[in-house]
Formats: structure tokens, C-alpha cells, sequence
């Protein structure tokens, strides 16, 4: 006998999913800490570096907190575990979160990059 799952698991499970990777993605923040340390930047390099980081990271919790909204609408709808997944696989903002995610994720390894191809020129 299965027991059925309640839609709130939904919400729970998209929330610790972007959760997840949102965390492991700010070790690229440590990182490039390290490499542009904030003591040893002028003010319009901070706001460059890291202004740039913050508004990604911003407008990433936004997007997930208004698709979590949305979700939540969604299961108040639906009964089907199934039909709420596709639902909301088809919202806007699943895909702008990749979008975000991508630009976020490689945002930090290209400033890395600059700086190790700077620092071999002669």
C-alpha cells in the first residue's frame, strides 16, 4: 500500500532544490574573495566585483520566491502530484532561473580567468 504525497512536498522539494545549489554556488564567492580581496579594492572596483555578484544572487531569490508563489497557487488547483510538476516545469520561471544560474555560476570563474591571464603578461 503507497502512501499518497502530500502537495506540499512540491513546494518543500523546489525550495531545497534551488536551496542546494544556490549554497554550493557561493563558494565561487570565496573564491573570488580570495583573488580580489575587499581591503586592497577601490570602492568602484568593489561595487564592479562584487555589486555585480549580489544583484545575480538578488534577483535569484527573487525569481525562486515568486515561482514558489506560483507553485503554491498551482497545488491549491491541482491534486495530481504529476499535473503541479508540469505545471510549473512550464512557468516563466524555471527558466529564468537557469538563465540566472548560468550567468551566476560563470560569472566568478571568468573574473578568475582574467586574473590569471593578467598576471602573465609581461
Amino acid at each position: 500500500m503507497t502512501i499518497p504525497v502530500h502537495n506540499s512536498f512540491q513546494i518543500v522539494f523546489s525550495a531545497a532544490f534551488f536551496l542546494c545549489t544556490f549554497l554550493a554556488e557561493c563558494i565561487l564567492i570565496i573564491r573570488v574573495v580570495a583573488v580580489y580581496p575587499p581591503s586592497q579594492l577601490s570602492p568602484l572596483r568593489k561595487i564592479a566585483i562584487y555589486g555585480t555578484i549580489v544583484l545575480f544572487k538578488l534577483a535569484r531569490i527573487a525569481n525562486v520566491a515568486v515561482e514558489t508563489a506560483v507553485l503554491h497557487q498551482i497545488t491549491k488547483q491541482v491534486v495530481n502530484p504529476v499535473e503541479i510538476g508540469q505545471r510549473a516545469q512550464h512557468t516563466p520561471y524555471t527558466r529564468v532561473e537557469w538563465f540566472l544560474q548560468t550567468f551566476d555560476t560563470s560569472l566568478s570563474p571568468f573574473s578568475l580567468v582574467r586574473v590569471a591571464w593578467v598576471s602573465t603578461l609581461p
